[in-house]
This record gives C-alpha cells, structure tokens and sequence, in this order.
C-alpha cells in the first residue's frame, strides 16, 4: 500500500477528475520462456504498467491486472469503475454471473473477489476482443521489456516492438495509439 505521501502525489497527478467514473482497460502478460508476470492497464486513456516480479501463467497476470486497476482507480478517488477486459472468465464471472463464485479459487482470484465486492455495484465489466496489440497488452510487455533491458538481457521481438511503439507513442505526448 502506497504511503499517505505517495498517495497525494498520485492524485495530484490526475487532478482534477473530470468525471466519478472511469473507464479501465486492462490486460496481463506472462512471458513463456521465464513465466514472468507483467500489466498494462489504462485509466481514462492514460498509460500505466508494471512488472510484478513474480512467475505464474496469463490468469494470474490477467487478474492483477484488474486487480491493481480497479485499486489505482479507488485511490485516486474514482467512485464508478468501468472494467474492459480481454478475458472472458472474469467478465464472465463478475458481469455475467455465470461462474459460481465458490469454484476456481486461488490467492488471486480470491484477492480480485474482495475487491469487487468492496465496489459491489459500482463496478461493471464488459469484454472487448483485442488481438494482444492494443495498449494495455503493450504497455505490459513493455514494462517486461525495461526489466529485461535493466538486467542486460535480450529482448523478443514481441518485447522490442512493444518498446519501439510506446517510446514513439510517449514522444509524440500519446496522440497515437500505444
């Protein structure tokens, strides 16, 4: 949990909200040779990412994804969450309540549960289909990218693209796509 002094610089940072709501568009990225966890997500159309520093699978960087959206959104003051997700098992379970709850636990999801439930009916979910090139994919591989590049190591090719586009995209104050 981020310290009462990072929190301000947080929220001035985005000061100030033009509307309660906020639209996140979220995705996680597993790399598959180390099976190191990364995500991107956006907040009203502005970039965020990390690598989590952990290893697991695409569910896992998926749900923290979401998980650290939803949770960077309710710092900042937001008060109605819009989740965008390429995965159809949260959407699925949370919008569509078509997954039982009591199935299918793990630290994770059960982490993600307790968020979503603390939101309850301020949060909604709704699935749009990517094709893994859209901006918070990218900026997950991005981050992947600088870890990598930070301990001397070479990067994929999926990774140098993702570096080389959201470099020109930041360059250019994000007037092109991510």
């Amino acid at each position: 949990m981020p310290s009462t002094e990072e929190r301000e610089v947080l929220r001035q940072e985005h000061r100030p909200l033009a509307t309660h709501e906020v639209v996140l568009h979220a995705d996680g990225s597993a790399d598959k040779g180390d099976g190191s966890l990364s995500v991107g997500y956006t907040l009203n159309g502005r970039p965020h990412a990390a690598f989590l520093g952990e290893r697991g699978h695409e569910h896992l960087a998926e749900r923290e994804a979401i998980r650290l959206a939803l949770a960077h959104a309710q710092l900042l003051g937001y008060e109605r969450f819009r989740v965008r997700s390429d995965h159809r098992f949260h959407v699925r379970r949370y919008a569509e309540d078509l997954i039982h709850r009591g199935r299918r636990k793990s630290g994770s999801l059960e982490r993600l549960d307790a968020l979503v439930d603390e939101l309850r009916s301020s949060v909604s979910f709704e699935h749009i289909g990517t094709n893994a090139t859209d901006a918070p994919h990218r900026l997950a591989v991005h981050a992947r990218a600088l870890h990598r590049l930070a301990l001397g190591q070479p990067l994929s090719r999926s990774q140098a693209v993702a570096l080389r586009r959201v470099h020109f995209a930041r360059r250019l104050g994000g007037r092109v796509l991510y």
